[in-house]
């Protein structure tokens, strides 16, 4: 779905606001009339579109409210139009104009190994919570879509890539400016990861951890408003009392700058522990469970 909904203006200049939402994922972009001219002028040149889908430049009165609010409504038709037309090669001047590169999962996925291989030895390879999201719902189709077919990748080499990490950070800053359903992740494709550090990554974002809970060592989950250990720990579960039957093999957690309050048996699902980092919280000590944990 393609839309432009409104407009707002920023330095005498008109900017109209489109909304893209694909599958569960959408995302805002906000473009003026002079970007508009230039991907037509780019489509009309490399994909040989009609050159009046697009509405005429104005020279006066283009800021007049009733003016705009026609050419906002034109604009998202001419959107729809080329989007239809070209939707199965997806030009690179559309993808970029729409954002496509930065928000749609086989565009995203297609990034995922260079942003992997760049990563300099002995440093932490980072993600973003779309790049997960991308990869978790891209295992539940069964093949690319047609429509992408002139974007095929080896899927296979990517979860390999994956699966071979051992240490990963991924960051959900850029959730705050995502718009309609938000992403969740599935790690299953990190089988080998030893070390995890999220930074600003929901516990409700995450929908499967399984893989995580006999691999990992060290676990850093900051800044994520997480309220509970239950939380973390049961990030993927509805039920958040099944402490017996959800063990991690962790010895290091940090959970720092989040909204804990207490720390309660819990952290019974992880017996290995051997360092607690909970600075940044507001933690009240529950003498009468410390004491009890201790008979």
């Amino acid at each position: 779905m393609i839309c432009i909904p409104e407009s707002h203006v920023s330095d005498g200049v008109v900017y109209y606001d489109i909304l893209i939402q694909i599958g569960n994922v959408s995302w805002n972009v906000s473009r003026r009339y002079n970007e508009f001219s230039q991907l037509n002028t780019a489509l009309i040149k490399e994909q040989g579109i009609n050159k009046y889908l697009l509405p005429p430049k104005r020279f006066v009165g283009n800021a007049n409210p009733e003016f705009v609010d026609q050419r906002r409504c034109q604009l998202e038709l001419y959107l729809n139009t080329v989007f239809k037309l070209l939707v199965k090669t997806m030009p690179s001047e559309l993808a970029s104009f729409l954002e496509f590169e930065e928000h749609d999962i086989m565009f995203i996925i297609r990034k995922i190994p260079q942003k992997v291989s760049l990563c300099k030895q002995g440093t932490c390879p980072e993600l973003r919570v779309l790049d997960i999201h991308a990869l978790s719902t891209r295992l539940m189709l069964p093949c690319p879509p047609a429509e992408m077919s002139g974007y095929q990748h080896d899927f296979c080499s990517i979860l390999e890539s994956c699966g071979r990490l051992k240490a990963l950070r991924v960051d959900g800053s850029e959730i705050a400016n995502m718009g309609g359903h938000l992403p969740s992740m599935d790690f299953n494709p990190f089988k080998a990861l030893r070390h995890l550090i999220l930074h600003n990554v929901p516990p409700d974002f995450i929908a499967n951890a399984d893989a995580l809970r006999n691999t990992l060592c060290g676990l850093s989950w900051l800044n994520s408003g997480i309220k509970s250990v239950e939380d973390a720990l049961l990030c993927d579960s509805v039920h958040k009392n099944q402490y017996g039957q959800k063990t991690w093999s962790l010895k290091k957690v940090d959970l720092s700058n989040n909204d804990l309050k207490d720390i309660n048996d819990a952290v019974t699902m992880i017996p290995n522990l051997t360092v607690l980092e909970l600075s940044g919280n507001k933690i009240q000590l529950n003498w009468d469970w410390i004491i009890a944990s201790q008979n």
